[in-house]
């Protein structure tokens, strides 16, 4: 579908590269995201798996199969829940739908009940859930997200790093610009072709303006 680039800003949905996580919490995170399963906050669940440890032989098998029971119409999050009185926390794989299965709920606990002997012995705390909230808001805030961080990312980049671009898009990864074009189409498809899916920042230097164009990042 058309994404609007904003101020010549491309809003992006992809899945997260963990460049700062462990190897073996790296390892962790791909049969997951393998899954279709989003990680808004990477850092917050890899340092509750590494307090848990004993989860972490359990999610890849939770999230392939709530993955396969709900297929394609499901958004799958997983986060961390922070009790706002007793400040406990707990792991959520979060499941939503637009619109929602009638039967969301009985899947849910059917899954639950799979798992319970499992989910019971682990140290942490960890449950397979829905809040109810819409795909496609559930998606625009993931999307918000990611492209804030890019956005303060670029910002950080010095007029002087610039100045040989003028008049060309840039394309930029956490702060670092990784290849430019004077066509948007163009600098798009080879961004896809050479680094998959990873956030990436794209603007023009020294121009302002507002583009629509296809993007196969979100649905």
């Amino acid at each position: 579908m058309p994404v609007q680039v904003e101020n010549l800003s491309q809003r992006r949905i992809m899945s997260r590269k963990h460049k700062n996580l462990p190897v073996a919490t790296e390892e962790l995170m791909r049969p997951i995201e393998s899954a279709g399963v989003l990680i808004p906050q990477p850092e917050d669940v890899e340092r509750y798996l590494h307090t848990h440890s004993d989860l972490t032989s359990l999610l890849p098998s939770v999230c392939k199969t709530v993955s396969e029971r709900f297929g394609k119409t499901a958004l799958l999050s997983l986060e961390i829940y922070r009790d706002p009185e007793f400040g406990d926390e707990s792991l959520l794989l979060i499941v939503r739908q637009s619109p929602y299965d009638e039967r969301v709920l009985e899947i849910i606990d059917d899954i639950s009940d799979q798992y319970a002997d499992e989910i019971d012995q682990a140290s942490g705390s960890f449950r397979v859930t829905t809040d109810f909230l819409l795909q496609q808001k559930a998606t625009r805030s993931v999307v918000d997200d990611e492209f804030e961080k890019q956005k303060q990312a670029f910002e950080s980049i010095s007029p002087e790093e610039l100045v040989p671009y003028q008049g060309q898009f840039v394309a930029a990864i956490d702060g670092k610009i990784i290849d430019s074009d004077k066509d948007l189409i163009e600098l798009d498809q080879r961004i896809l072709q050479r680094y998959g899916d990873v956030p990436v920042y794209i603007t023009k230097v020294g121009e302002r303006a507002i583009f629509n164009i296809p993007t196969p990042f979100v649905r």
